[in-house]
């Protein structure tokens, strides 16, 4: 035997398991501390393996405890040999390799839109409601774009599954009374993410496992773990994709064990139903799913049905509560409306799969084997669960393809195409079972596995909050050099040897200092610009939305139906606040205004502009109220230059 695989002399053995286990303790402790907002100390400490740097953040705590967790397993089944980690892999061995990835870039990845997500879960254990009122800090500078101010209540955009799945992950910070607007509950955030995606891995390797085997089940998972966008997105904050793709993962389970056993056909309902009610998009899913229990277990698919009953009832009376109807979902955002698909289809089809900035087979191409998974399926003696898995994995592209924002806003990758990931590495079985007697195909699997892990690895580790806009499809969703991987891949460079300087796009984000006001009050604007190091040179405009009007634009002189920026040819560095303070006349119209920052090449006409060339940016809308009744006139009745400041802040 190997001298390397000599197994370690039994009271080294015995020392090293007890260290371990001290290890786990300790890391569990001290993650516990940092999750209550008390941790006693931080700082750098020197020492013969360099700086080691401790303080409150909670990935550093769950990396420690997964480690010695890991280590644990090695010594006491393995011996000590690490190569037996997957020599002899399991779902909690994949579980616990998956958690150690998410959490070792140390930060959370999100954006603006899972921030209900994030605040839901402690209103619900504090409160024991599902509206966010409580938190001031969101709604009080106007209504941003993810809430929704309906029958007096602040409610997100989006659906409450998500929260509802990570309230476990909130019970430390709630019974410590963190304060909402603490940056721990932005650490929480990410560790509930991270457990629920790494929860799917464990539970899509049982399922392959159980169809295929231990080895093409750890190839698999360990594509869907990290070369698809659960690495990149779905671990790294708590956006809907996470929950549903281990509800996903979950249904997949149920459906692989019910082939033997039917039993678990009964209580695939309650997984698949949950999933809908954290993605309403995942009914094109749930609806194939259940035709194929309606066509292999015929008999339990009145018992599938009724376990479905409980997560639809809820999502009823939440959305007549909430909404006043029991057909108005949560996620508002015209998605029953035409104008939400007046994407053309062709266009959105080679955008969601061969855009260079947010194509699935750009960011991974081993999911290329996908297709040739789903063509394999309906030739007969395949498993019949892949012809209806295939028929659901179809149904969301086509869906996605018409969606006004395919491109998914502001985010890494493929980003609405994260929750297909489970079924779409399931239809990868068909074709790893083929490849296995052909050097070449395996060499071209291996490859294109390696691409999609280091894609998402750079955006899960050098991500460069690259913007392909909130509106309008921008030209650079479709270009390579000046896309997302291009841009990512050039600051990573520049982090480790100082070349290939990247180009900054600026971006724009806008507060009032209320919600609502009186007629003649004063209204205080906050433009937080933030143009990068090295920023393109631009124009802003601030324009003024109203409900039955074209846009007017605000600017020095006061508000202006003609395009006039309010800054004009800017190539500053760093980040600025400008204020702008400016009374409302007395006779301006009621009801609500919207304000959106957009952000242009500098010289650009705005009238004649080529939007998808010149635009740079487009902000979020934030809402106001004016709530005394006048007639229909101007909204201001001075210059704004007369009453306004510009507040620098240092980068």
């Amino acid at each position: 035997m190997a001298a390397e695989d000599s197994p370690l002399r039994p009271w080294i053995l015995s020392a090293a398991v007890i260290s371990a286990n001290l290890l786990m303790f300790v890391s569990a402790g001290f993650l516990i501390i940092a999750l209550s907002g008390r941790f006693p100390f931080s700082g750098a400490y020197s020492s013969p393996l360099g700086v080691i740097k401790i303080g409150p953040k909670p990935t550093v705590w769950v990396c420690l405890l997964v480690l010695s967790g890991l280590a644990r397993i090695t010594l006491r089944t393995e011996g000590g040999r690490l190569r037996g980690l997957f020599a002899h892999p399991t779902a909690t061995r994949l579980f616990l390799l998956a958690l150690l990835v998410y959490n070792a870039n140390g930060r959370q990845i999100g954006a603006v839109d899972t921030t209900p997500s994030r605040l839901l879960p402690y209103s619900i254990l504090r409160n024991g409601d599902f509206d966010l009122d409580e938190f001031g800090f969101l709604h009080r500078h106007g209504v941003p774009a993810y809430l929704i101010q309906s029958d007096g209540h602040f409610v997100s955009a989006y659906p409450p599954g998500p929260a509802i799945l990570a309230l476990p992950f909130y019970l430390v910070p709630v019974l410590a009374a963190v304060a909402p607007d603490s940056k721990v509950l932005v650490d929480v955030e990410k560790l509930a993410a991270s457990v629920l995606t790494a929860l799917s891995v464990a539970l899509l390797y049982a399922a392959i496992n159980r169809l295929e085997g231990p080895k093409a089940a750890l190839v698999l998972s360990l594509v869907y773990a990290f070369g698809t966008s659960s690495l990149s997105i779905s671990s790294q904050a708590l956006w809907q994709h996470g929950p549903s793709q281990l509800l996903l993962a979950a249904s997949l389970y149920c459906l692989v064990r019910g082939m033997a056993q039917p039993g678990w056909v009964v209580v695939l309902g309650f997984p698949l139903a949950l999933a809908v009610l954290c993605r309403p998009s995942d009914l094109l899913i749930a609806g194939p799913l259940a035709g194929y229990v309606l066509h292999a277990h015929r008999k339990h698919f009145m018992a599938f049905a009724l376990s479905a009953l409980p997560p639809a009832l809820f999502m009823a009376a939440y959305n007549l509560r909430y909404f006043g109807s029991v057909t108005r979902i949560g996620y508002d955002q015209g998605f029953l409306s035409g104008h939400a698909w007046a994407t053309p289809f062709l266009e959105g089809l080679s955008g969601v799969l061969f855009s260079p900035s947010r194509g699935l087979f750009v960011y991974s191409p081993v999911l290329l084997f996908s297709l040739v998974g789903m063509a394999l399926a309906w030739r007969r003696g395949e498993i019949l669960l892949f012809k209806y898995v295939s028929v659901a994995a179809v149904l969301v592209i086509l869906l996605y393809s018409n969606w006004k924002t395919w491109w998914g806003g502001w985010s890494y990758g493929p980003r609405l195409l994260a929750d297909l990931t489970p079924l779409l590495t399931l239809l990868l079985i068909p074709v790893f079972r083929r490849i296995q007697d052909s050097l070449f195909l395996k060499r071209a699997f291996c490859v294109f596995a390696a691409v999609s892990i280091a894609i998402h690895g750079m955006g899960a580790f050098a991500s460069a909050e690259w913007s392909p806009d909130v509106g309008d499809a921008s030209h650079r969703l479709w270009s390579w050099s000046d896309g997302e991987l291009m841009n990512s891949g050039c600051r990573l460079l520049f982090k480790i040897s100082g070349r290939c300087t990247p180009v900054d796009i600026p971006k724009l984000a806008i507060t009032v200092d209320r919600a609502a006001y009186n007629a003649g009050e004063d209204v205080s604007v906050t433009l937080s610009l933030d143009a990068g190091r090295n920023p393109v040179p631009f124009d802003a405009y601030l324009k003024l939305l109203e409900e039955g009007a074209s846009g007017r634009f605000l600017t020095v002189e006061g508000v202006s139906g003609t395009a006039t920026p309010l800054i004009s040819s800017s190539s500053a560095p760093g980040r600025r606040e400008i204020r702008l303070s400016f009374p409302i006349a007395r006779d301006a119209t009621p009801g609500d205004y919207r304000l959106q920052g957009l952000l242009y090449r500098a010289g650009a006409p705005l009238a004649s502009v080529d939007q998808r060339r010149d635009r740079l940016f487009e902000s979020q809308t934030v809402m106001f109220t004016v709530l005394r009744e006048a007639s229909p006139l101007v909204l201001w009745d001075r210059p704004i230059g007369e009453n306004s400041s510009v507040v620098r802040t240092p980068s």
